[in-house]
């Protein structure tokens, strides 16, 4: 749940009785979502949040775009399209940090244009035109360096889909360039891993706590998101594996605990975890991983997983551009290395083709290299 300071709804006290109701503006008047005992009343807040998005939702399906086609601006059909990403942001259809790269991405395409621009006018060359400018790569105004390769694949993307979302409105004509507008070859990854040496050291310094997170990155290959993510109910302690969808995917991933992996969870877990509970919290019982939109529409983030990672890479002097999600490559080369038929399952990637239907995943082999796996690591004990 949203903490206080980033609800989505606020409070409103009644005036002779106990209790109250959680209210948001909408469309220039006071809508009221259910009452509450107080403004700590979780359950009510809950719900009321619930009947919020149910509500813009309809309200999004219902309303029309009010800009006639022959006049509408760049800039209002910009401003309109974030404005609809805004909404599924709020109802979790897409993450934040995916709308907040939509934002940015949207501001350098309508300044391109130029904000005025009459959005009917724009042809398969003003298209192309811009393709050309974001694959040369210049520098970016904010850093002065060249963008990235990634940073012209999100930008193209976003053409692509506010150019879909308008045609859909009748705003615009479909361009005949765009179903090929986002092909262009991205280079080879090279995945960014630590070597044992450097696992070594981490692990020497590090706090039981911030061990735990690093066998999780490593035996079950979770990132920060994974983590906070993490339910009780998704571990057996008797049979040691936990069995979950991953946040980012929902692949189902199943993991062979090591011993060491076992006992740090339990020795740092939450005291009281229920089933459907978060098996890890911060210090103010908030998810370890947060991310929301403040009043601009910008994302915001809490990562306690990563911070504490990088503040300990930092007094140790070991970076290299590697975060804690390069702990889930680390794991990956090495099962990669004991049993390559297994990596897939290890990185819980979705099966292609029509295999998903009908075969049964062979979680035995990949138990069996993330026991070699639990050797070749033999140093990652509890003191």
């Amino acid at each position: 749940m949203a903490t206080k300071k980033n609800r989505l709804l606020t409070w409103h006290s009644n005036h002779n009785r106990p209790g109250g109701r959680w209210r948001k503006y909408v469309d220039g008047r006071v809508r009221y979502f259910g009452h509450g005992k107080s403004p700590d009343d979780v359950r009510s807040y809950r719900d009321a949040e619930r009947k919020y998005i149910e509500l813009l939702k309809k309200l999004e399906d219902v309303k029309p775009v009010e800009v006639p086609a022959s006049k509408a601006s760049v800039e209002e059909v910009a401003e309109r399209y974030l404005q609809h990403e805004y909404n599924r942001a709020v109802r979790g259809e897409i993450s934040v940090n995916y709308f907040d790269r939509q934002r940015r991405c949207t501001d350098v395409f309508v300044d391109f244009l130029g904000r005025k621009k009459k959005f009917a006018s724009i042809t398969e060359l003003d298209l192309d035109d811009y393709r050309q400018q974001c694959l040369s790569c210049h520098p970016s105004e904010s850093t002065g360096r060249p963008i990235s390769l990634a940073t012209v694949k999100a930008r193209l993307n976003l053409v692509k889909s506010l150019t879909l979302w308008a045609w859909e409105r009748r705003l615009c004509e479909m361009p005949r360039n765009l179903r090929t507008y986002t092909r262009f070859n991205l280079p080879t990854p090279a995945p960014k891993v630590f070597t044992i040496d450097e696992i070594k050291t981490l692990w020497a310094s590090a706090g039981q706590r911030l061990r735990c997170f690093m066998t999780l990155g490593l035996n079950c290959a979770m990132g920060q998101q994974d983590i906070s993510d993490l339910r009780l109910r998704e571990i057996n302690f008797d049979e040691s594996y936990i069995e979950r969808g991953r946040s980012k995917t929902g692949v189902v991933s199943r993991y062979k605990l090591w011993p060491v992996t076992t006992q740090l969870i339990q020795a740092e877990m939450v005291d009281d975890t229920g089933p459907d509970d978060r098996v890890f919290l911060n210090g103010n019982d908030l998810p370890l991983v947060r991310r929301w939109l403040n009043a601009d529409g910008k994302a915001k983030m809490s990562d306690a997983v990563g911070n504490l990672f990088w503040r300990l890479q930092r007094n140790l002097c070991i970076n290299g551009g590697r975060g804690f999600y390069s702990l889930r490559a680390t794991g990956a080369t090495k099962i990669e290395r004991i049993n390559p038929l297994v990596t897939e399952l290890y990185l819980a990637h979705a099966e292609r083709g029509m295999k998903r239907h009908y075969a049964v995943r062979d979680w035995s082999a990949l138990d069996e290299a993330l026991v070699e796996m639990d050797r070749q690591l033999s140093f990652m004990t509890v003191e």
